[in-house]
């Protein structure tokens, strides 16, 4: 059986991973699926039902759940958040963004062959990108995410499938090639 391989993106909020994500979509590689995750919390400014996420009622996400077609999930403020399996393409590395807890689901499926690029950013860019990316930003929810990510990203190791890169202001480009370096890798072992 041939395990489907997943790219995963991970970072504390403002490192950039949602940004990088969409620079990466702008260099289409036959090889490589974006995923598009789904959730069940309402679109923020600007984002757009199945290019951001697929925007769920609560009803048809535990739908998909009983029928065992969703790879891995977790509860955010009462939202649902997960990865469909037809969001998935069994022939192509998929890449998408992820929180460390659905991190830990999918590194325990059998089925899946993952590797992680954690982007980092120091802790003045990751505000100040938090604050500027939204016309009117939620300081509160901005602090909250803040300290909750150094719980939620405590434990997560750089090991050999997980590797670490700098997303520094200006260097978006690089972070990017970084992360196509990844996928020329993985598509040479096989």
């Amino acid at each position: 059986m041939n395990k489907i391989k997943i790219l995963a993106i991970v970072g504390k909020s403002g490192a950039g991973k949602d940004y990088i994500l969409k620079c990466l979509k702008m260099c289409p590689i036959d090889k490589v699926n974006y995923i598009v995750s789904s959730t069940t919390r309402p679109p923020r400014e600007g984002e757009v039902d199945g290019v951001h996420y697929h925007f769920l009622q609560h009803d048809d996400f535990i739908k998909l759940m009983e029928e065992n077609k969703i790879v891995e999930m977790s509860v955010f403020n009462d939202w649902c958040y997960g990865t469909t399996m037809d969001s998935l393409d069994v022939d192509k590395i998929n890449i998408g963004c992820f929180d460390p807890m659905r991190l830990d689901i999918l590194s325990d499926d059998w089925g899946i062959d993952l590797k992680i690029a954690y982007i980092t950013a120091t802790d003045k860019e990751r505000l100040v990108r938090q604050l500027t990316r939204e016309n009117s930003p939620d300081v509160d929810e901005i602090l909250r995410r803040y300290f909750a990510d150094n719980d939620d990203f405590k434990y997560l190791t750089l090991d050999h499938d997980v590797y670490e890169i700098p997303n520094h202001d200006g260097e978006a480009d690089q972070v990017c090639q970084k992360i196509l370096d990844m996928v020329e890798y993985w598509d040479d072992l096989d």
